[in-house]
């Protein structure tokens, strides 16, 4: 019986260790890199009205699609253009680099829901970003995606622009 609890406890362990290193690396930038970033976007309601997350991996291979949902978590609409504002750049030593996104978006503009709303308060959304040869592609480069819209605080018109932007490892 003694051995059948340490048996378990052992799988159990495994199990553990075999997740953490399957796990997705988060990306990270220096707090200049960001300061950088936060002054070339202009956006001051970053991450918090809306935020995105990664339809599935972490790390990615130029040339494939990123897809991602957008969600609302403000108690407003959003307001996103056919192409969800989305811009794609790439982490060099001293700034951001902004890369072209090979689709083409058509149709009109979305409205995500307020969070607690009755619609839709989060949109599946995807990106393809282009490398020219003026890229010089790293082992390892970090990209950020942006997405960017306008908060409609039940006005008619717009209030504030916000965004959300998740950091992925493309690998060569």
């Amino acid at each position: 019986m003694k051995h059948l609890k340490i048996l378990g406890s052992l799988c159990a362990l495994i199990v553990i260790i075999i997740n953490s290193s399957c796990s997705a690396r988060t990306p990270t930038v220096s707090p200049g890199l960001q300061a950088s970033y936060l002054k070339q976007i202009g956006i001051a309601d970053i991450n918090r009205s809306l935020t995105l997350t990664l339809s599935s991996q972490n790390a990615y291979k130029p040339g494939t699609d990123i897809e991602f949902d957008i969600h609302n978590m403000s108690p407003y609409e959003v307001l996103l253009p056919a192409d969800y504002g989305a811009k794609i750049f790439m982490a060099r030593d001293t700034g951001w680099l902004e890369l072209k996104n090979n689709l083409e978006y058509h149709g009109e503009v979305e409205l995500l829901s307020a969070a607690s709303g009755p619609l839709l308060s989060e949109f599946p959304a995807i990106v393809r970003p282009a490398f020219g040869p003026d890229v010089n592609l790293q082992p390892q480069n970090i990209v950020r995606i942006l997405v960017a819209g306008e908060l409609m605080n039940g006005q008619a018109k717009p209030v504030s622009q916000v965004g959300a932007y998740v950091d992925i490892i493309l690998t060569r």
